[in-house]
C-alpha cells in the first residue's frame, strides 16, 4: 500500500497544534493574503505626483518593487518545502506554462532586457501567489480572502477621499495626455494612480460580493449593503467600464439557472439573448455618435481607436516574437516615439491587451493568451452546468474581464492583481477536472463495455447489474463503494474541491479522491 507523505506531515502537524496556534496561523495567513493583494493592486503609487507623468520610462516606484520582493520573497519559501504542489499544477496547466515560458524568453530579443527581466518578477510573484493560495484555502475560502482585500482598499479610498482629497480626488489634469480634462475633475481615485485603477476593483469585488449574495441566502443583508457600498464607490470613480462590467457580472448570475431549463427553454432564451446582442451590436454601429455622447464618451474612445491602427504597423514589424515582455512602451523603442508622435499623447499600453500581447510575445503568443482564456471560460461553462457553485463566480470574472480588456489592458500584465485571479481560475479547474475525470472515463468505460461487448454467457442482465461500482468521497474523508447513479451526472453531487486536502488512501492502495464536505 502506497503512503502518501503530505497528508501524514499535514495531519501530524495539525495534531500536535493547540486550537489556539491553528487559529492564529490561519488569520496569520488570510493576513498575509490581503497584504499580497494590496501590494499587487499598486497601492504602493501613492502620493505620486500626478501632474508627471512616468511613460515611457523604464524607472519604477521603489515602494511597490520592495513590497512585491517582500511578496516573492515569503513565496520561494514556501515554494522550497511545496515543490509537489508546483509540480502538479505545472503539469495541469501546460499551456498557460508555455505562455510564462515564451514571456520568460523574450528576455532574448526584448528591446530592452533588464526592463523585461524586472517586470517578469511580478508576474511571477502573481503565478506564485496564486497557487499558495489554491494550497493554504479551499476555492470558496480563496474567492472570500479575495474580496475582504478589495473591501479594504474600497475602504482606504473612501478615507483618503475624504481626509486627503488632493489624493483621493482627480484635478482634473491628464498627464498622459498632458492636459486638463473636465471628465477626470472630480472623479475619485482613492488609493490609487488615477480614477480607472479604483473602478476595476469595484468591479471586481462586485463580482464576488454578487455571487455571495446569490450564494449565501443567510448573509444576504450584509452582502446587500456590501454591494451598495460598491456601487457607490464605483459611481464616483466615473469609470464607464466599470459600469458596463458590473452590469454584465449581473447577469451572468442568472447563467446557472437558465442551464438548469428544460431544453426548449433553454434553448429559447439562449436565441433571446443573442438577438439582443446583436441588436445592441448594430446600434452601436449606427448610432455610435449619440450612443457615445450618452455616455460622455466620443466615438474613438477616448483615443483608443486611432491609437489601435497606429500600433498595428508595429506589431507587423515583428509578427512572430514581439518587442519583449512589458518592453514595448518605453522611450529606448523607436515605434514608441513613432505611435507617441503619431497620437500626440503618450500611452503607458495599447489600451487593449489583445493587441498589447501581440506588442509583447508577438502574434502566435496573443492567440495563445486568448485560447487559454476561452478555456477557462468554456470549463467553467461545464462545471456550472454540473451545478458547482464557485464555477458561476470563475465564469463571470473571466467572461467580464476578458470583454474588459478590450478596451483595457490587464490581462498577463507585470504586477497585476487580476491576473493572480486568472492564475488561480486555471489552477483550480485544472485541479478539478484532474481530480474528476477519471471517475468519470471510468464510468464511461464501462457503460461502452456493458452496451457493445456483453458477455455472451451472462444472459440477460438487469439494467442495476451494468452500474459500475464507484469509490464515492464521504464525510471525513473515508471512500466507500456504491453503484453509479443512471439519470443525474456523478459530477453534480460533488461539493467543492478542497485543494488542501490531499486525496485518501483506500486499502487496495489506490487513492480515492477527498472533497470539502
Amino acid at each position: 500500500m502506497s503512503l502518501n507523505l503530505r497528508s501524514i506531515r499535514t495531519t501530524t502537524t495539525k495534531q500536535n497544534q493547540s486550537p489556539f496556534h491553528v487559529l492564529l496561523q490561519q488569520i496569520g495567513e488570510e493576513a498575509f493574503a490581503v497584504f499580497a493583494f494590496i501590494v499587487l493592486s499598486g497601492v504602493a503609487t501613492i502620493g505620486e505626483d500626478r501632474a508627471n507623468s512616468t511613460v515611457g520610462s523604464s524607472s519604477s516606484n521603489p515602494y511597490n518593487t520592495a513590497g512585491n520582493v517582500l511578496v516573492l520573497a515569503y513565496m520561494l519559501v514556501w515554494m522550497a518545502f511545496n515543490r509537489e504542489v508546483i509540480i502538479r499544477s505545472v503539469k495541469r496547466t501546460p499551456l498557460l506554462m508555455i505562455l510564462v515560458v515564451l514571456c520568460t524568453l523574450s528576455v532574448v530579443w526584448s528591446v530592452s532586457p533588464y526592463v523585461t527581466a524586472r517586470r517578469l518578477v511580478p508576474f511571477y510573484t502573481s503565478i506564485i501567489f496564486a497557487l499558495w493560495l489554491i494550497e493554504r484555502f479551499d476555492v470558496v475560502g480563496a474567492i472570500k480572502v479575495m474580496g475582504r482585500a478589495y473591501i479594504w482598499l474600497l475602504v482606504a479610498s473612501l478615507l483618503f477621499v475624504i481626509f486627503v482629497p488632493s489624493i483621493g480626488i482627480e484635478s482634473g489634469f491628464d498627464p498622459i495626455h498632458n492636459s486638463s480634462s473636465e471628465a477626470l475633475a472630480g472623479s475619485w481615485a482613492g488609493v490609487f494612480s488615477q480614477k480607472n485603477a479604483l473602478g476595476w476593483v469595484a468591479s471586481a469585488a462586485y463580482t464576488i460580493y454578487i455571487w455571495r449574495f446569490v450564494y449565501e441566502p443567510k448573509q444576504r443583508i450584509v452582502h446587500g449593503a456590501t454591494l451598495l457600498f460598491i456601487v457607490f464607490i464605483a459611481y464616483k470613480s466615473r469609470s464607464t467600464t466599470t459600469e458596463i462590467s458590473m452590469l454584465l457580472s449581473t447577469c451572468f448570475m442568472f447563467v446557472p439557472w437558465i442551464e438548469q431549463l428544460p431544453n426548449t427553454r433553454r434553448t429559447l432564451l439562449e436565441l433571446l439573448g443573442l438577438l439582443v446582442a446583436f441588436g445592441l451590436g448594430l446600434l452601436l454601429v449606427m448610432k455610435a455618435q449619440d450612443v457615445a455622447g450618452a455616455v460622455g464618451k466620443d466615438t474613438s474612445l477616448t483615443g483608443r481607436v486611432p491609437l489601435w491602427i497606429v500600433t498595428w504597423p508595429s506589431v507587423e514589424l515583428h509578427p512572430w516574437l514581439g518587442y519583449g515582455f512589458s518592453a514595448f512602451w518605453l522611450t529606448v523603442n523607436p515605434e514608441f516615439m513613432r505611435i507617441q508622435a503619431a497620437v500626440g499623447w503618450a500611452p503607458p499600453h495599447a489600451h487593449n491587451a489583445y493587441l498589447n500581447l501581440a506588442t509583447d510575445i508577438g502574434i502566435p503568443g496573443a492567440l495563445l493568451g486568448i485560447f487559454i482564456v476561452l478555456h477557462i471560460i468554456g470549463r467553467s461553462i461545464r462545471l456550472v452546468r454540473q451545478r458547482v457553485p464557485w464555477a458561476t463566480y470563475v465564469l463571470a470574472f473571466c467572461a467580464v474581464f476578458a470583454v474588459a480588456n478590450v478596451a483595457e489592458t490587464r490581462l498577463f500584465h507585470s504586477g497585476d492583481n487580476f491576473n493572480v485571479m486568472v492564475f488561480f481560475a486555471a489552477f483550480v479547474l485544472a485541479n478539478y477536472v484532474a481530480e474528476h475525470q477519471p471517475v468519470r472515463e471510468a464510468i464511461d468505460r464501462h457503460w461502452r463495455r456493458a452496451m457493445f461487448a456483453p458477455d455472451p454467457g451472462a444472459g440477460a442482465q438487469p439494467a442495476s447489474a451494468l452500474v459500475p461500482a464507484v469509490r464515492t468521497p464521504v464525510r471525513g474523508g473515508a471512500v466507500a463503494k456504491r453503484a453509479a447513479p443512471r439519470a443525474a451526472p456523478l459530477s453534480a453531487k460533488f461539493l467543492p474541491l478542497d485543494s488542501r486536502t490531499p486525496p485518501a488512501e483506500d486499502g487496495d492502495g489506490r487513492g480515492g479522491l477527498r472533497f470539502r464536505t
